[in-house]
């Protein structure tokens, strides 16, 4: 119930932002570190351009995605929630079982490991792009 309330509040609080506050004009430049700022989160530099949302969230899922890895043994929240009872249902050990059971439903380490390192790239190649861009005008 209460994770149906935080949501609308989310969803009411972004229409604000959006919609109903007024825009002002920009009238400081970026810090002098924001491209660091930039290089850790994919998505929030300019460079971006539309698709720096999408960029961001999926920057988010791989973060949560490896925390989940590191934590629980599964990238996915639902599978560490569930395996253990369908390991108790099937009788499948459980010390040894466990690992080799994730280890199956685990995504392939091109997924786990190298799309995050692309985005990162990436992202990194459009920041200093847009460093050197703005530099010389």
């Amino acid at each position: 119930m209460w994770l149906t309330g935080a949501t609308v509040l989310t969803l009411a609080f972004s229409v604000a932002l959006l919609f109903v506050l007024p825009q002002r004009d920009v009238t400081q430049p970026p810090g002098k570190w924001q491209f660091v700022w930039e290089l850790l989160s994919p998505g929030t530099s300019r460079g971006w351009g539309v698709f720096g949302g999408f960029a961001l969230v999926l920057w988010m899922y791989f973060l949560l995605q490896g925390y989940f890895l590191f934590e629980l043994g599964t990238p996915y929240i639902l599978g560490a929630v569930a395996i253990p009872n369908v390991a108790a249902c099937y009788g499948v050990p459980t010390p040894a079982g466990m690992s080799d059971v994730f280890r199956e439903l685990n995504p392939s380490w091109v997924w786990l490991y190298l799309a995050p390192a692309v985005l990162f790239l990436v992202n990194a190649l459009l920041v200093f792009r847009d460093r050197l861009f703005r530099r010389s005008v």
